[in-house]
């Protein structure tokens, strides 16, 4: 039987942690949109309300491919996308991160792709030789993956601040069909 005191501290525990992922209300003022910040790397950093929307730099998978991280995140954890882009021909493609264990609060494990791509899940970018073939070998390993990038959360609210989704192609292979989009 658990004692008394007991019993409080682990409650008072299991409340701590509910209480951090609970998004506050606005700050005095309501909330404020940061405007999008561009790095020179082809990454962006977005602020909106109590929510990030980030972009790592786009790298070059070699043979006119770019693939780039993109994550949404809250207080409650971080989910991650994949862009990924055939400069070639501008053929996009998303697969959402894989969600893992171990987070703060078992409801907002939050995801990640390391866990689609090798050693860890059964994508090898750098052998992937279209879109078409990352979403097949994606879907027939579960990862959810979709020729409409606009279906993602982090694509549509950061095109709508001013993200570029091709500015991999832009860096990367700047003479390309993507890169002109």
């Amino acid at each position: 039987m658990m004692k008394p005191a007991a019993a409080l501290l682990f409650f008072a525990g299991i409340g701590q942690s509910a209480m951090a992922c609970q998004v506050a209300g606005p700050p005095p003022g309501g909330w404020v949109d940061e405007p999008m910040s561009h790095f020179r790397d082809g990454g962006f950093s977005q602020s909106v309300q109590h929510m990030i929307y980030e972009g790592r730099a786009p790298v070059d998978l070699i043979g006119g491919f770019v693939g780039q991280r993109l994550i949404y995140d809250t207080s409650c954890g971080a989910s991650e996308v994949l862009l990924f882009l055939d400069c070639r021909t501008a053929e996009a493609a998303i697969v959402d991160g894989l969600s893992h264990e171990g987070g703060d609060l078992a409801l907002f494990p939050g995801s990640s792709i390391d866990l689609i791509q090798k050693p860890q899940g059964a994508l090898d970018l750098r052998v992937i030789g279209s879109v078409d073939e990352l979403v097949q070998i994606s879907q027939s390993n579960d990862y959810p993956a979709s020729l409409d990038i606009m279906r993602s959360d982090i694509v549509a609210t950061s095109l709508a601040y001013g993200f570029e989704p091709y500015m991999g192609c832009k860096i990367h292979y700047p003479e390309s069909v993507g890169a002109q989009q």
